[in-house]
């Protein structure tokens, strides 16, 4: 493969990753869930309270966005303690916010 095609087929797959993590992104908990965790790790029960909705459903987000290496989890006895792996993510949450939440 020439070097001009590898260098396609990179970027073609770093896209595909950008993408698939901005789908991850594309859902109102799962930026809430952000939010309250830019100042810094929650566990499942204090992300159920600030930001609502049952275990289950907060669960089910913070696996899909582990699952995707935006978030990391760390436990600690029967605790489980979300935080946010790369904390560049919040530029896109930012980013989101400016141009879609005017008020």
């Amino acid at each position: 493969m020439g070097r001009k095609k590898e260098l396609m087929k990179h970027k073609n797959e770093s896209l595909d990753l950008a993408a698939r993590r901005l789908k991850v992104l594309g859902h109102a908990t799962r930026l809430l869930i952000l939010e309250a965790l830019r100042s810094g790790e929650k566990s499942v029960t204090e992300l159920e309270e600030l930001v609502g909705g049952s275990q289950s459903n907060i669960s089910q987000h913070l696996r899909l966005m582990r699952d995707h290496d935006i978030l990391t989890a760390r436990k600690n006895g029967n605790h489980v303690y979300y935080s946010v792996s790369d904390r560049g993510v919040f530029g896109i949450v930012d980013a989101v916010k400016k141009v879609f939440c005017r008020t």
